[in-house]
């Protein structure tokens, strides 16, 4: 401890180090999305065509108050730029939205339905009233098979893919939702068209 600065300089060069490393491989990651998008896309609910020049992906979780919000934007956006695609993945964050993964896995179960993107919407809709219940009663409104319904949202399936989406949105360093990959830039937080087209 005679040269505590030195020890302290070091300290902050080997953070800072790591911290470039980091985002070395999310950079790589975020640009793989772009080129190999196929690879990323795989399962995913699209809203818009698959084969759109661009794809915004959105990771998101069905009680995130701020995913409720831009919805509605992402919705607008995509309906008036046909050269973009969004790719919806799945980022419960249970800690603090008990109900979160269980109304991924019933989206998920609309989703082998065809009916992933009207699910959404009354899932957003009902935001503070998800439970089992709501659950089933969109099922119902939407004239889902309701015993086909009820065993893909407990499937093994279901639990892989948003394992998958939680695992990639790791991987590029997610610290909240919503998060957002495009052109090989990730961002996060509230997001309007004008913002989401400078990016294009």
């Amino acid at each position: 401890m005679r040269h505590p600065d030195a020890l302290i300089r070091s300290v902050e060069l080997y953070q800072e180090r790591k911290k470039q490393e980091s985002e070395l491989k999310v950079q790589k990651l975020a640009n793989a999305m772009k080129t190999d998008s196929s690879r990323y896309v795989s399962a995913s609910p699209i809203f818009g065509s698959r084969s759109a020049k661009t794809y915004l992906y959105v990771f998101a979780d069905f009680q995130c108050p701020f995913c409720a919000q831009v919805s509605g934007v992402l919705s607008k956006f995509i309906a008036s730029t046909p050269d973009v695609a969004l790719v919806y993945k799945n980022y419960p964050i249970v800690s603090i939205h008990p109900e979160a993964m269980n109304a991924a896995a019933a989206a998920w179960a609309a989703q082998q339905q065809s009916a992933f993107w009207p699910y959404h919407d009354i899932l957003y809709a009902n935001q503070s009233e998800i439970n089992d219940a709501l659950l089933i009663t969109a099922a119902k409104e939407l004239k889902l098979d309701l015993e086909r319904f009820n065993r893909d949202r407990k499937s093994e399936a279901a639990l892989a893919s948003i394992k998958s989406d939680m695992e990639l949105g790791n991987a590029l360093g997610i610290s909240g939702t919503p998060f957002f990959v495009m052109n090989g830039e990730v961002f996060s937080g509230a997001v309007n068209a004008e913002s989401l087209r400078s990016r294009l």
